[in-house]
């Protein structure tokens, strides 16, 4: 549990991944028009760093909300009010909350590899031939994609729901 490596892969995946929400049955019953949570049941695909901008003023100098007119941080809250109201949401049992990295986003793999390529390797004095350190490379890739697969991203995802 290396900090500068978990902080270097909650800042590409809080750059990177979406949140879609599905109403639960007794969501679709709850959930009216006038409900807060209207319009937010619905959710596809919105990158999770908008979640956790800085509030901003909806009106301000340029008079509506300086989000292209759609605000969703209502009465001035922070994106994270509004994620933990889904969260909240879905302990209730009102909706469903998934959190993904796109489907074709192998780029939060190579981001993470480029980080650990700029960290000390103790090989750097030997003299491995070209093919076999490239060997080595694509393997520790892939190893690395599967621990962020099966690993990282479950706990990142677990850390975000808390």
């Amino acid at each position: 549990h290396e900090p500068s490596i978990r902080s270097a892969a909650r800042k590409v995946f809080l750059s990177r991944a979406r949140v879609s929400t599905r109403p639960t049955d007794k969501g679709l019953q709850v959930i009216s028009p006038f409900n807060e949570l209207f319009g937010l049941h619905w959710l596809e695909a919105k990158p999770l760093a908008e979640f956790f901008q800085p509030a901003h003023n909806c009106f301000g100098p340029s008079g509506a909300c300086g989000l292209n007119g759609q605000c969703l941080t209502r009465t001035g809250e922070g994106g994270r009010s509004l994620f933990l109201r889904l969260v909240e949401a879905e302990r209730e049992g009102l909706l469903n909350i998934t959190v993904s990295l796109p489907d074709q986003d192998d780029s939060f793999v190579m981001d993470i590899g480029l980080f650990l390529q700029v960290m000390p390797d103790s090989s750097h004095g030997q003299s491995d031939s070209q093919d076999l350190r490239g060997s080595w490379n694509h393997q520790r890739l892939d190893v690395l994609k599967r621990c962020v697969d099966q690993h990282l991203v479950p706990s990142l995802v677990e850390e975000l729901r808390r």
